[in-house]
């Protein structure tokens, strides 16, 4: 049960749905679990108000990205720099 996600959908019962949209969709509203797919380059981890945050902050339970390399290599040294900062 898919359901693409417009001013219809975002009244309706939606459990135990999958609803799909852009993340511009999403904005303001929660989903348990979100995936995120499409997201290319380490330009995403500049911007606050990228899709890439917007996505990660509409999940209550569980967040799974789908990402290239050279975004994904971006994510892991700043959770490495980041945990060496908590460290000290």
């Amino acid at each position: 049960n898919c359901v693409r996600l417009d001013t219809t959908t975002v009244k309706a019962e939606l459990r135990e749905r999958i609803v799909f949209g852009s993340a511009r969709d999403f904005k303001g509203l929660e989903r348990p679990i979100v995936l995120a797919a499409g997201f290319r380059g380490q330009s995403y981890l500049e911007d606050k108000s990228s899709e890439l945050y917007v996505s990660l902050t509409r999940a209550n339970y569980g967040f799974h990205l789908f990402a290239d390399k050279e975004l994904g290599d971006a994510l892991k040294k700043n959770a490495s720099r980041n945990q060496g900062e908590l460290k000290e």
